[in-house]
Parts: C-alpha cells; structure tokens; sequence
C-alpha cells in the first residue's frame, strides 16, 4: 500500500502534548493533501451527464461541503469554510450544467438513493440554495417526485429498493441531510410540511412488516 495512503501510528497512545500535537499535525497535513489530490483528479475529470455525489465533481463537492461545516482549525485559506464552500458551488455548477435532474431518472424506489442517482445532487443542491436564500424549483420538484413515487407505490420485490445505497433508505437519507442542514423548502402549497412529513412514511416503508425475512 502507498505511503500516502495511510498515516503509520505508534502502537501506543501518545503519552504527552508534544506526541498529541504531532499526530494532529499529521492528520492536517494528510487531509490537505488528500483534498489536493480530489481537486487535481476532478480538474481532468470530464462532467458527465450521469454523474453523482460517488463519483466525480459531485463528490468532490460534497467532500468540499462537508469539509466547510466541520469549522476545522486549519492555518491555510484554502481550507476556510468560506473557501470550501466556494469550491463546492463550483462543482456543483459544473454537475449541474450537464445535468437536467430529470424525473426519468428516478424510475422506481430502486433508483431514488442520494449516491447513485440526480437525488444526490438535487439535495446539495438545494439544502446550499437554501443557505444563500436561493430557490432552486427543479430540485425541489425532483425530489418531491421522488417521495410520492415511491410512497405511492409501497410494494417491495426487490432488495435494492430499500437499501442505502441504490433505494429508499437511500431517499431517506436525502431528506435527513435536508433536514440537518436546516434547508427551508420554499414551494407552493404544502411543499415543506411533505417533504419533511414524508419522512414517518419513509422509515414506514423501509421497515415494512416482512421485509428482510
């Protein structure tokens, strides 16, 4: 395994302040190298118009995201939550430009996870819209349609319609993330309360009497 790839700690814990602060060194400095290295590989990465939050630049935005909101002590601008979030928006404009967040992208509750589908990008998204006082309808609306798709059609035939990563646990993930990130929906109607309603029916319909045995 590459050097780089994992940080070589003693079998002991660190016995004093000065061992302490030279295990955090480390740690920061392997994270900005490894944040470095995201951002030169999306660089010459190509957008696709399929891409999601596990490969690419939604990724890496979704890292940049993450990254922001831990508040990190880090002595370089370019790890400032303001910076971060900058990267991110960056990436997530290029995503977006490329791709439609179309509704036939979620055909079934097999198709509706935050990693592998739009639904990933839609809540980005919409939760950093939300911070900056933005609307962003379509993803509001890809995401609504997700919900009712599958709360309309409870049946399930397959195990990958519930699990994290491909299904509806995966959908319920979205909408945890919305609601941590305290994103104010701001659609017609009802829109807010369903969404954040939606989630008692989701977790019904993931743990469902039967499934699983």
């Amino acid at each position: 395994m590459p050097s780089r790839r994992y940080i070589r700690l003693p079998t002991d814990l660190p016995s004093g302040s000065k061992e302490w602060a030279t295990i955090k060194e480390d740690i920061v400095n392997a994270l900005q190298r490894e944040v470095m290295a995201v951002r030169k590989y999306v660089k010459g990465h190509k957008i696709h118009r399929h891409d999601t939050v596990y490969t690419g630049s939604a990724g890496a935005a979704l890292m940049n995201y993450r990254l922001a909101s831990l508040g990190l002590s880090i002595d370089n601008e370019m790890f400032s939550p303001l910076s971060l979030q900058e990267v991110g928006d960056g990436d997530v404009s290029l995503v977006l430009s490329s791709n439609r967040l179309t509704r036939a992208a979620i055909r079934d509750a097999a198709h509706a996870s935050f990693i592998e589908t739009p639904i990933g990008l839609a809540t980005m998204s919409l939760a950093r819209s939300s911070q900056l006082n933005r609307e962003d309808p379509k993803a509001k609306q890809l995401l609504l349609h997700a919900i009712k798709q599958i709360c309309d059609n409870d049946q399930i035939e397959y195990d990958n319609d519930c699990e994290i990563l491909y299904g509806r646990a995966g959908l319920l993930y979205a909408l945890l993330y919305l609601r941590k990130e305290g994103a104010r929906l701001r659609t017609s109607g009802s829109a807010d309360v369903h969404i954040l309603t939606s989630l008692e029916q989701m977790r019904c319909s993931i743990l469902s009497p039967g499934y699983g045995e």
